[in-house]
């Protein structure tokens, strides 16, 4: 038996157990602190990723959409469309802890009632691998901006009412392997 000066005798078990016990109760808190803040510790979406999202709600008659409510109420709270999958459902970004910001790198629109047009700035969205916006009613032409897209795999704008003519970058994107 171990025992301190001033306490009575302990069985090591005995000992070990509190031991144990204390060892989580003391990082127990510390890894609630860190989950508390997690959400503060990453980088907000880009600026010019933000404008094109807001863009294309606007555009594209946004209070419309078939689950408008969750972006529409996104934007209105001032939600970041990177962190708050709930509400701008069908965005998906780039990024880690602490660092620069954000890149969209997903949108997922197909089938949700846009009507209107692409914004000229989609290009901005340098980041983006994947644009699905299939069955809508998206008219007018693909913007050239889409032309800084490098990243672009898969584009899907299928079954809209676009016209005009496909900017001649889209077919010279090297990492495009489905349109």
């Amino acid at each position: 038996s171990f025992r301190w000066a001033d306490e009575e005798a302990v069985d090591p078990a005995s000992m070990q157990r509190n031991l144990s016990l204390r060892g989580h109760v003391l990082v127990l808190p510390a890894s609630c602190l860190f989950l508390l803040l997690l959400p503060c510790c990453y980088a907000p979406i880009a600026p010019t990723d933000r404008e094109v999202l807001v863009a294309i709600y606007n555009l594209t008659n946004g209070r419309q959409w078939r689950q408008s409510f969750t972006w529409t109420q996104g934007w209105e709270l001032n939600m970041d469309p990177c962190d708050d999958s709930d509400f701008f459902k069908g965005v998906a970004c780039s990024g880690t802890l602490l660092g620069s910001d954000r890149k969209v790198t997903s949108l997922l629109l197909a089938s949700l009632g846009l009507n209107g047009t692409l914004p000229w700035n989609l290009g901005n969205l340098t980041k983006l691998q994947f644009l699905y916006m299939t069955r809508n009613a998206l008219r007018g032409d693909l913007p050239p901006s889409m032309c800084a897209m490098k990243e672009l795999q898969n584009l899907d704008i299928a079954v809209n009412a676009l016209d005009g003519v496909i900017p001649e970058c889209v077919g010279q994107m090297q990492n495009l392997t489905s349109v």
